[in-house]
């Protein structure tokens, strides 16, 4: 198991969009081979105008379409494009902490513009599960013992720093944060055999990933999760909340703490090309159909989006499409009382035949009893790794419109029942064939995949190395030119449909790194940063292999 499958509860991340051309072509138009297919412009990967609605945006905030100044400012020190969960938490770190220097020692505060293509928080944090955790069988894939601890421990630390902001912000009740307990579910023995064996054989060593993780007896695996055939499962640590209403609720208390001129927000102001001076690379222009924006500095909370800024990244960070639902029971069913899932889930399912391998669902349980369920893959990336081809338009794709972005209906018939069909005491007294718990919303986002399923954190790589310049320069003023062309420019993103539990560790470290002038190793021990998420170098290579599920 590769580590692209980190974290299956947040379908996805970040947004950062604007007005771009639907680069996915309709089912009639002829299916090109890779090979054949022409290389994607810069603007081929910003966001769409228009796209579906989602469970989580059924109540749009107030600032959703907030624009702090009715003309686009023409600078400021940090400019930050996202209002997704990474560029709002970001924004908060950076401005919570030049705050704190400010009223100890004097320092200026930086002025901040928040930029966003579409509305407020619309993009993937707005369209993923409203859950947070590890699943057992990605610690099973990592390396070694003390790699699969490593990474349970940051998540975990995770959760413990998004519980401290929505306590201190008074957020938990309004966006519904709950620390709980997952279960991951197999109905596979042979493929619960497999984790369970290296769960074994790290329990008699000691590691510490396993004190935190529960096997529950087979014998009442099913009646203790409640997941029909499940042969066997674990119980792990996991935290749900309502995503858009976190983001957007931080917003507010950071649009009443700072005045305009310190904190400045323009949705729906899409960024359609970012340039740097050069050599010096120190200060940066955002060019928008609003007028053109200079920036000392620069954050890139786009995740997906990335290569429609940094095309650098066309084949790095590759956008890809996934689903997710709201199930609710019919208003015909109201009278039957349904059991209150009180754990969040990870379902693996058995194969069909070897031939058609299935995948992992993830389920949140929502406080009101409705339940948010997403997944599916199989139904449209089998397809994809069998014929090479892209029948359902998943991969490489930023459609997640409302005109074109569904998936077609035979991918979306998994949701059909789905509750009744997997989880006992859903029938109630009736037969199951009569009883009906269905989606009233289904819907799509786009993600952003890495070939290593690590995200991408840290300064941006310069694209102009002081072995390209023409002008000659002495040895002794190498190392002053290697620091002055450091792009002002910071980057988290690539998140691999896991940004939940990956970002606000990241956030925070970014922030320090654009506040000081830092690189990715100066403060990847202060954060507990895991090895690997530091952009650049090797890692700015072709994804290959997009096989996923």
């Amino acid at each position: 198991m590769v580590l692209r499958k980190v974290v299956t509860s947040c379908s996805h991340s970040d947004s950062c969009h604007g007005e771009a051309q639907n680069t996915v072509t309709s089912d009639s138009s002829k299916e090109k081979q890779p090979e054949e297919q022409l290389e994607k412009q810069p603007q081929d990967f910003l966001p769409v105008p228009n796209p579906m609605p989602s469970y989580w945006l059924k109540q749009p905030h107030r600032y959703a379409q907030l624009r702090t100044t009715k003309v686009l400012p023409s600078s400021c020190d940090i400019a930050i494009i996202g209002s997704g969960m990474a560029g709002i938490l970001t924004a908060y770190h950076i401005l919570q902490t030049s705050h704190l220097a400010h009223l100890t020692t004097g320092t200026p505060m930086p002025r901040v513009i928040i930029l966003d293509a579409r509305d407020l928080c619309s993009g993937a944090t707005a369209r993923n599960g409203g859950h947070s955790k590890v699943k057992t069988a990605t610690l099973a894939g990592l390396k070694d013992g003390s790699a699969r601890t490593a990474f349970q421990d940051y998540v975990h630390r995770t959760h413990t720093e998004l519980k401290s902001i929505v306590d201190e912000e008074r957020l938990s009740e309004e966006c519904e944060f709950e620390l709980r307990r997952s279960f991951d579910v197999f109905q596979d023995k042979r493929e619960f055999d497999e984790v369970k064996k290296v769960y074994d054989e790290d329990a008699r060593k000691g590691e510490g990933w396993t004190r935190k993780t529960g096997v529950v007896p087979g014998q009442w695996v099913e009646r203790v999760t409640s997941v029909k055939g499940a042969v066997g499962a674990f119980s792990v640590e996991a935290a749900s909340f309502w995503p858009y209403k976190l983001v957007t609720g931080l917003l507010e208390v950071m649009v009443k703490r700072y005045d305009g001129v310190l904190l400045n927000v323009q949705m729906n102001t899409v960024v359609t090309r970012l340039s740097t001076s050069s050599p010096t690379e120190d200060v940066n222009q955002l060019e928008t159909p609003r007028g053109t924006l200079t920036a000392g500095k620069v954050v890139l909370a786009t995740n997906a989006y990335t290569a429609s800024l940094l095309h650098s990244f066309s084949k790095t960070i590759i956008p890809y499409k996934g689903m997710n639902s709201h199930h609710a029971a019919s208003p015909s069913y109201s009278h039957a009382i349904l059991p209150h899932l009180a754990n969040t889930y990870n379902i693996h399912f058995a194969p069909s035949s070897p031939a058609h391998p299935t995948g992992c669902d993830y389920l949140n349980p929502r406080p009101d009893g409705s339940i948010v369920v997403g997944g599916g893959s199989w139904f449209y990336q089998n397809k994809h790794s069998h014929s090479g081809q892209d029948p359902y338009k998943w991969l490489d794709t930023v459609d997640d419109s409302e005109e074109s972005g569904h998936f077609p209906a035979s991918v979306y018939a998994h949701w059909s029942n789905y509750m009744v069909k997997t989880f006992l005491g859903w029938g109630g007294e009736e037969k199951e064939d009569k009883v009906k718990v269905e989606p009233d919303s289904i819907w799509t986002g786009i993600q952003g995949q890495t070939g290593d399923g690590m995200p991408h954190v840290g300064r941006v790589p310069s694209s102009s190395p002081p072995s390209t310049l023409a002008v000659p320069y002495p040895p002794e003023s190498i190392v002053d030119m290697e620091n002055r062309q450091k792009k002002q420019q910071w980057l988290l993103a690539g998140f691999n449909g896991g940004g939940m539990a990956l970002i606000p560790l990241v956030a925070k470290a970014v922030a320090k790194m654009a506040l000081q002038d830092k690189e990715f190793e100066d403060v990847r021990e202060e954060f507990g940063l895991l090895e690997g998420m530091g952009t650049g170098g090797s890692r700015m290579t072709d994804v290959e292999g997009m096989g996923m599920s």
